[in-house]
């Protein structure tokens, strides 16, 4: 990346930003337009600056989390995307048929034998060097608690496998 000042605006670090196609743009401004993309209710025209990892530089962020399905309104369940999710979690439909398995029948009074079996589930992970476990009474699979925890965090998620697991045998997703 290469830094220079223009004339007009002298002491204003200014950059050729290429995913924008924007020509220059001050440095500041950067890092305010990556800081709104990757808050609450951020703008469609800043779609591009929610994944960019020169916009966390700018904005002082090095721990931000880069995979493409943080933010989004995934089902953790079901993985349908730009639905309603109760909770917060899974989409209406994932919720219904929960519904009918903890009741132990479907509309037509049988018992839902398509729908696998939901039971408790935890996850330890690590998430800006702290360890933390994930609990949840009813899941479908441990893949409900790996996207949830993906989608909702806004830093960099570790996972581990078994007791005193080794670096080697950690997975660091972005």
């Amino acid at each position: 990346m290469e830094y220079f000042e223009i004339p007009e605006m002298p002491g204003k670090k200014m950059f050729a930003c290429a995913p924008l196609k924007a020509g220059m743009m001050q440095v500041a401004t950067c890092a305010v337009m990556w800081t709104q993309a990757n808050g609450k209710d951020a703008p469609d025209r800043l779609g591009k600056c929610k994944q960019c990892t020169v916009g966390a530089g700018h904005a002082g962020v090095t721990d931000a989390a880069f995979n493409p399905i943080r933010g989004s309104h995934m089902c953790s369940r079901c993985n349908r995307t730009d639905m309603r999710l109760i909770g917060g979690n899974i989409c209406v439909c994932c919720m219904n048929r929960q519904y009918e398995w903890v009741k132990g029948k479907n509309g037509r009074g049988k018992f839902p034998v398509t729908h696998p079996v939901l039971s408790k589930r935890r996850m330890t992970y690590v998430v800006a060097g702290m360890v933390k476990t994930l609990q949840r009474p009813l899941t479908a699979s441990q893949d409900e608690l790996t996207i949830e925890l993906l989608r909702d965090s806004d830093k960099k998620v570790v996972f581990g496998w078994g007791k005193g697991c080794s670096g080697a045998r950690q997975m660091a997703l972005l």
